[in-house]
């Protein structure tokens, strides 16, 4: 997984004050960089690592609670899906607990499959934060 990831800054411009015209000083334009995670198609982080909400009943009721359940990358850790959900939605993770459902053989009449994996992420935010996503629906 980090190896479809590159680092890329990205600096943004602070608007400076404008000084006299009378003083004869340069103006010094200051930079603010900040650093992005980008995936080889120009995906970031957030896009790689959180593929959608998980939306049930059970879901629902914890996030009254302030936990969101979201479906992960099956190869995501517990750190990338903190600074994701903490760079997506802006707001701040106090816990993220992870659980891991197996494939499961699936049979279509002669031939043998799989279903594929999934790792869902039940997200804990700070007290009075909220993701908006599950609110409307």
């Amino acid at each position: 997984m980090t190896s479809l990831l590159s680092k890329k800054t990205v600096e943004k411009e602070k608007k400076s004050e404008k000084k006299p015209s009378s003083q004869k000083t340069k103006k010094a334009s200051s930079k603010a960089k900040k650093t992005v995670l980008v995936g080889h198609l120009g995906r970031t982080l957030a896009s790689i690592v959180l593929k959608r909400p998980y939306v049930t009943e059970k879901s629902h009721s914890l996030a009254q609670k302030g936990v969101y359940v979201f479906e992960v990358d099956i190869h995501a850790t517990k750190t990338m899906i903190r600074r994701s959900v903490e760079q997506l939605y802006e707001v701040k993770v106090i816990k993220v607990n992870i659980s891991n459902k197996k494939s499961l053989k699936k049979r279509f009449g002669k031939s043998v499959g799989k279903t594929a994996g999934q790792k869902k992420a039940m997200i804990t935010l700070k007290k009075g934060q909220t993701i908006e996503i599950f609110e409307g629906a």
